[in-house]
């Protein structure tokens, strides 16, 4: 029986038990088998889709319910790459949106001091004539 050293693993330990074969089978069992070449790399990108709170540790909880997702074809994995690329993705998107939002206030800012110092020195202008 495959033993980890506790109730988590972070994605070094993942990539040493890519190579037990016990993981190999079943990933290879629920259509996730990782390829020779690239186990340590899709090791890594399969740990980051597992890790569903992002505390560079995933769970018993995690990895049985992300497994489970992965069930079916060898797609279901590339599926779950894009969801995960589409929510970081959304996530900066938000962020650049914020951002976005504060630099158009200041821009406004400025542009109403612009437009309020000109017609204070026209005012006088407007006067004499």
């Amino acid at each position: 029986m495959l033993k980890t050293s506790g109730a988590t693993i972070d994605v070094d330990e993942f990539k040493n038990l890519v190579n037990h074969p016990e993981i190999k089978e079943f990933f290879t069992s629920v259509g996730a088998s990782l390829e020779e070449e690239d186990a340590h790399k899709d090791a890594e990108v399969l740990f980051r889709l597992l890790d569903n709170d992002n505390s560079e540790e995933i769970n018993k909880e995690e990895f049985l319910s992300g497994c489970m997702k992965l069930r079916g074809t060898a797609r279901a994995l590339d599926l779950l790459l894009h969801a995960r690329a589409c929510k970081v993705g959304m996530s900066t998107l938000g962020d650049n949106q914020k951002n976005m939002i504060e630099v158009m206030r200041k821009m406004d800012d400025r542009l109403n001091g612009i437009s309020d110092t000109l017609r204070k020195s026209e005012a006088p202008m407007m006067a004499r004539h």
